[in-house]
């Protein structure tokens, strides 16, 4: 069970990725987005495997799964794609997500 300081930066995380996602919405040159992981010693299996996964689109149902913070402390943003950029395929993004850990999983 994670302790209230490990619990704290979550709130942070999930209301500035979802207002960075209100905002890649609003903009007509956002095609979709990109997974980034801050990658170290610190970065989840979970957050290696999505880094650098691009969604099909904004309305993609896997982005709504796979939206950061996936986890406690997750450091994770999405990058918007502004150009014609080959998406991760589905099946592979359904793959990795099925490793999120129970609470973090969206509808």
């Amino acid at each position: 069970r994670p302790s209230s300081e490990a619990a704290t930066p979550h709130p942070a995380t999930e209301f500035f990725n979802l207002a960075r996602d209100r905002e890649f919405r609003a903009a007509p040159s956002v095609q979709t987005v990109e997974y980034s992981a801050i990658l170290d010693d610190r970065t989840t299996e979970i957050c290696k495997d999505l880094n650098g996964v691009v969604f099909r689109s904004m309305n993609d149902p896997n982005l709504q799964k796979g939206r950061p913070p996936n986890h406690w402390n997750c450091r994770a943003i999405l990058l918007p794609v502004m150009e014609d950029v080959e998406p991760t395929d589905p099946a592979e993004v359904a793959r990795i997500l099925r490793k999120l850990p129970k609470g973090f999983g969206k509808p």
